[in-house]
């Protein structure tokens, strides 16, 4: 019975689904259409439904303005009891405001297409379920209006809730009420639990004679001394809004470390007392959690070590899969060593509080993204669990990402894939195509539904055939946690590609001497110039490069490097040339095979440093790229630089710029400053006047063409980042 009441409400909530224009909806509220929702813009929404200026929007006002989006009138009620924190069905401008805090996943203070969009469709799979459920609540109605007269009086009123005293006490036991309130509706167990609460009054059980002359007075809200079948239905929508806010935020506690005192921590690692972190420091304590004295960490020890500095489960995992470069289900002391490296931000061997404190915000910044995303996920999935028992089969997983398919037969092409679990979940398009990548096993670009069940059976840790909602929650975590930090190893591995550095020296070595030197490097250049013109265009290196194995990329950072601070766009001989000196250690004009290796290890780790900002720009591409055309026209990259005028006073001082660039991306203080140095053109201090955006639009559109491609941001940056390295020589 339960299976086929799911299956109509499903399809009526499809149409539903259906009516509601979502993007529609956001356009509407984006007056100034650039393709953000700014809280001013939401929250003058909300004032022009204040139809009579009292400075509180009542539901049939806002019902009335808010079904030119085609939600239903319940649905729109729905959205109002989510809003309404103090329950008296009137939205004010803090609740308003409070609210958009809420879903502004990055806070920034403007909501994406993304985010307005995840937390739409969250309520739509809310609905979802509350139709699922209504079907069972009212069939209760029902049962209980022995007179049918539409009406419940108190004595009928307990009949709702009366069978679930198993054992003939007069009062409902949580237990007793959990069973009985499942075996009646589809809820979990988890919202089962919570409606007990919300009904219960007092703590203990529930069913004394005040508990329920107070409950029958919240569901008569107009006071006739009946509880009419509306007065019901609006009761309990109301009370599953409030189960599905406990719900939600007991997800979204998972991800927070309240008892984390960054203070703490960081003294308890300064073993000198000096307020500084010492690489030495850093190393011994954490080596002091290493129980097995393997001088590695498995995941077990780490969450212990990291759970006694205060930190809950759910961060510490992701902190291990996000640091676990090479997934071997081990931390070794090069993957240890990595968070001092990166939280090192101005390179002089020891960690401060402010930088502590920045690379804690970093990996918070990413937490709360999971975080925000974790209920939106979580609504997606209990609404294929058919049976409420909070276990899923794998037919019942794949089921929810069959949405997403357009030729009916659970074949879905990427592109949808990713649109889909997007908007649903308000996660980065990386994000959802490496969830995608995941469900693709043969990798042609189309998840099929087989390959999805065999894809989420990796889900199924215990082997127990059924995958639990913390089985989902970890796959899905450590697989957003390698795309942050997996992918951007991918992406370096993929930049150094198969080099070989002795061969690449005894390639180079044309007379064989053992030494390389000038008479090498200009036998080289006339090999690598093609065409004959006395330069090497990026096209010739790239291609003379990948014969060593090195990967286009990585030959183009290489480009980039030798043409040092220049804007030519070749090499010549000279700059050919200088390929020895920033090889050669020891200044004699020779560089020697040990030299030579040495030099290249580093020009591989600046390799990986680079693909690690990489990432982190491309998430910021994706996100200023508010129409989706894989182009940032003028404004949206213009918006790119805006987010960092923290004072809104129409310009980005060089402090906002390292303040903001340098949490977003870890980068080091020093190349944040050559950064700013170059946007900053009338070299003022200050970034934003007109000309200036101009400019850097102008400088990375290679194309001509009014826009910047991702490509042209990506390589734009790159050669920022070879020529700093360059500097630094």
């Amino acid at each position: 019975m339960k299976f086929f009441t799911a299956i109509v409400s499903l399809t009526c909530i499809s149409a539903s689904i259906a009516a509601m224009d979502v993007k529609g909806s956001f356009d509407l509220i984006d007056t100034d259409m650039n393709g953000w929702i700014s809280k001013a813009e939401f929250e003058n929404l909300f004032a022009t439904f204040d139809n009579d200026g009292d400075g509180q929007v009542d539901v049939t006002e806002f019902t009335s303005h808010f079904s030119v989006t085609g939600m239903s009138t319940e649905g729109s009620v729905y959205v109002v009891f989510f809003v309404d924190q103090n329950s008296d069905l009137l939205l004010d401008t803090t609740e308003v405001s409070n609210f958009f805090t809420s879903i502004d996943f990055d806070g920034d203070a403007n909501l994406s297409y993304n985010e307005y969009a995840s937390q739409m469709y969250s309520f739509l799979s809310q609905l979802q379920i509350a139709g699922a459920e209504k079907v069972e609540w009212n069939e209760l109605f029902d049962n209980a209006d022995r007179d049918t007269d539409g009406n419940l009086t108190p004595p009928e009123f307990w009949l709702l809730f009366s069978a679930a005293d198993a054992d003939g006490s007069g009062l409902i036991s949580e237990a007793e009420f959990i069973t009985y309130w499942r075996n009646k509706t589809l809820a979990t167990k988890d919202r089962a639990k919570s409606m007990f609460g919300k009904l219960n009054l007092d703590e203990g059980e529930f069913g004394s004679d005040l508990e329920m002359s107070n409950l029958y007075d919240m569901f008569d809200y107009k006071g006739t001394i009946l509880v009419s079948k509306e007065e019901y239905e609006i009761a309990m929508i109301n009370l599953f809004k409030q189960v599905m806010v406990d719900v939600n935020a007991q997800l979204v506690s998972e991800f927070y470390s309240p008892n984390l005192d960054r203070h703490v921590v960081f003294n308890s690692i300064d073993a000198n007392s000096d307020s500084k972190i010492s690489a030495d420091e850093f190393t011994q304590h954490r080596s002091s959690s290493d129980t097995n004295g393997d001088k590695m960490f498995s995941l077990s020890e780490f969450e212990h070590y990291l759970v006694n500095q205060g930190s809950s489960l759910k961060p510490a995992f992701y902190q291990f899969i996000f640091l676990d470069a090479n997934s071997d289900g081990n931390l070794n002391s090069s993957e240890l060593a990595w968070p001092f490296a990166k939280g090192d931000q101005n390179r002089d061997g020891q960690i401060d509080m402010d930088e502590f404190n920045r690379a804690i915000n970093y990996l918070e910044d990413d937490i709360l993204v999971a975080a925000k995303a974790s209920p939106l996920i979580g609504s997606i999935l209990s609404a294929s669990d058919v049976n409420g028992d909070n276990y899923y089969t794998a037919d019942e997983l794949s089921s929810i990402t069959a949405v997403a398919s357009l030729d009916g037969r659970g074949n879905i092409p990427k592109a949808e894939f990713v649109e889909f679990w997007s908007q649903h979940t308000g996660l980065d398009k990386l994000v959802s195509t490496q969830l995608f990548s995941a469900f693709d096993g043969d990798k042609n670009g189309i998840s099929s539904f087989v390959e999805r069940l065999a894809a989420f059976g990796q889900f199924d840790s215990d082997m127990s055939g059924t995958i639990s909602v913390e089985e989902i929650s970890r796959g899905l975590l450590s697989i957003y946690a390698r795309t942050m930090r997996g992918k951007l190893l991918e992406t370096s591995l993929t930049l150094q590609g198969s080099f070989n550095v002795t061969r690449s020296f005894y390639e180079t070595d044309r007379n064989e001497d053992k030494v390389l030197a000038t008479d090498d490097t200009e036998i080289l250049f006339q090999s690598v110039d093609n065409d004959a013109n006395n330069m090497i265009s990026a096209g010739e290196f790239i291609a003379a490069f990948a014969n060593s194995g090195l990967h286009p990329t990585g030959a183009q950072y290489l480009f980039y490097r030798l043409l040092g601070n220049t804007f030519d766009t070749s090499l010549n001989q000279q700059a050919f040339d200088s390929s020895i000196t920033f090889l050669d250690s020891n200044g004699d004009g020779r560089v020697i095979l040990q030299e030579f290796t040495a030099e290249w290890a580093d020009i591989l780790r600046e390799l990986a440093d680079a693909s690690f900002t990489g990432s982190r720009t491309a998430l910021l591409f994706n996100k200023f790229d508010t129409d989706k055309t894989g182009n940032l026209t003028y404004r949206e990259f213009s918006n790119i630089f805006n987010m960092a005028d923290t004072n809104v006073d129409g310009l980005v001082s060089q402090e906002e710029f390292k303040e903001n660039w340098m949490r977003a991306t870890l980068e080091p203080a020093d190349r944040t400053v050559l950064l700013f140095t170059y946007i900053d053109s009338d070299t003022n201090g200050m970034f934003g006047n007109g000309q200036e955006k101009q400019s850097l639009f102008e400088s990375m559109d290679y194309g001509d063409n009014d826009l910047v491609s991702y490509d042209e941001f990506q390589n734009s940056l790159l050669k920022l980042f070879a020529r700093h390295s360059l500097h630094d020589q």
